[in-house]
């Protein structure tokens, strides 16, 4: 079987026994094959004469589809026309007819597309190759672009801070840390750093300016330190001499360090070399804070040291929380410090301590860390303990109904001392409580809240 598929109109069978040289003799039909066809168009026209053998009927001709029209009245064996043989094949085709049109009409319709569609490809393709070359240029422009900016940054420098101080490279990080932290208005730690959500206003290594600030109601000691940018209560508390930050007053007039630190009263012996050692800070920092021209100092001269804070004890009795209280149960007050009538003779006299009123055997706990330096009996204070504290701090426990430790004894703050009772001079079951500095009294509101 013998299929031409690139001839487009019309149709002819023809009797087996004609051969291709007849056929091209008799229609004059060059029949050629390209010598170096690709294997696409091979393969094409297998495909084509396979799909074209499903409609070859039973009478075993041979089809040849799609030749030109003016070849319809060409004289194949002499005596019959084209006509006359389709004519006479028509009854034996009848039950095909209908399918071989359809399929004839879409094989034509088909092999069209498929060329429109080539030569719109090609056309296209010829019209977009500057485009194309354009963008080529473009991503290639790009990519150079791209590989020269990283280039120039890689050779940038980073800033480095070797060549800062240790102070000055630990305040730059601190304020760095204050862009991300957040944590509530009024908190400050155990050391008394408070901690702020807004940049510290902290200069490195510049002389101390003071300014005055008169408290206003509703004042605490750590709201004024961060309305002035310090990051520790006890920059204000050692700058201003304050004992106990309960006594600040609406009027009182607090004065205001630019920078945090703490105030140094030279004492005898003290040297800007001692100080430089004792608080940790370098002799150059010294001289700028406090605008030194020399390294002299005389004694009573008061010294900023910048970046320091108060020690634990110091901190804890300006705050009140120096001592604890020596009750942790239930109680009630029946006699404060200070003058009152005697509950005996009704003589008006000075109590030297708070009368802290509570069941007879509730514990009694040192207000204090310290060394037992007294524990006895007398008619007046019944079972008494005294315990000596660091600081010149002594702190008396009397009326007690029994002593559990001994003269030399260290304690620790909380410690059980005794039971609470109603010995010696005692109208009931209370604790009398005293504190001492320095061998004076001193009220115990003052280093105690009740």
């Amino acid at each position: 079987k013998i299929v031409f598929p690139l001839l487009k109109v019309g149709s002819i069978e023809v009797p087996r026994t004609m051969t291709i040289s007849k056929i091209k003799s008799f229609m004059n039909i060059p029949i050629r094959i390209p010598a170096k066809s690709s294997k696409k168009f091979v393969f094409f026209i297998c495909i084509i004469l396979i799909w074209q053998a499903i409609y070859v009927d039973s009478s075993n001709m041979q089809i040849i589809n799609y030749l030109e029209p003016q070849m319809a009245s060409a004289n194949v064996y002499g005596s019959l026309t084209v006509d006359e043989m389709l004519k006479k094949q028509r009854s034996q085709r009848y039950k095909h007819s209908q399918k071989q049109t359809s399929s004839a009409i879409s094989l034509k319709k088909t092999g069209s597309l498929c060329v429109s569609f080539l030569e719109v490809l090609a056309y296209f393709l010829l019209k977009i190759r500057w485009g194309y070359l354009l963008c080529v240029v473009l991503l290639v422009t790009w990519a150079g672009v791209l590989n020269l900016t990283e280039a120039i940054f890689s050779r940038t420098n980073t800033i480095s801070l070797n060549n800062l101080s240790t102070t000055n490279t630990s305040l730059l990080m601190t304020q760095m840390r204050n862009f991300i932290s957040a944590e509530p208005d009024d908190a400050f730690d155990a050391d008394g750093n408070l901690v702020l959500t807004e940049l510290m206003n902290t200069v490195f290594v510049k002389p101390v300016k003071y300014s005055n600030y008169t408290v206003k109601s509703g004042d605490t000691i750590s709201s004024v330190s961060k309305r002035f940018g310090l990051t520790n209560i006890s920059t204000l508390i050692s700058a201003n001499a304050i004992e106990n930050v309960r006594r600040l007053y609406v009027g009182d007039t607090l004065r205001i360090p630019s920078i945090d630190g703490v105030v140094h009263t030279v004492q005898q012996g003290d040297s800007l070399s001692f100080l430089s050692k004792k608080y940790a800070v370098t002799l150059e920092e010294l001289l700028d804070v406090n605008n030194l021209k020399s390294t002299q100092i005389a004694i009573g001269d008061s010294l900023f040291i910048p970046g320091v804070a108060l020690d634990s004890n110091s901190l804890k009795k300006a705050l009140g929380e120096l001592f604890s209280l020596p009750v942790k149960a239930n109680y009630r007050i029946t006699s404060p410090y200070g003058y009152r009538a005697d509950p005996f003779t009704g003589v008006r006299s000075f109590h030297t301590g708070i009368d802290m009123a509570a069941p007879t055997g509730t514990a009694i706990r040192a207000a204090m860390s310290g060394t037992v330096v007294a524990s006895s009996y007398s008619s007046l204070y019944g079972n008494y303990v005294i315990l000596r504290h660091l600081n010149g701090y002594q702190t008396l426990y009397a009326h007690l109904s029994s002593n559990n430790v001994r003269v030399g004894q260290s304690i620790q703050q909380g410690q059980r001392l005794g039971g609470l009772g109603s010995t010696g001079y005692s109208t009931g079951p209370h604790l009398h409580f005293s504190v001492y500095k320095n061998g004076k009294l001193v009220n115990p509101t003052t280093v105690l809240q009740f």
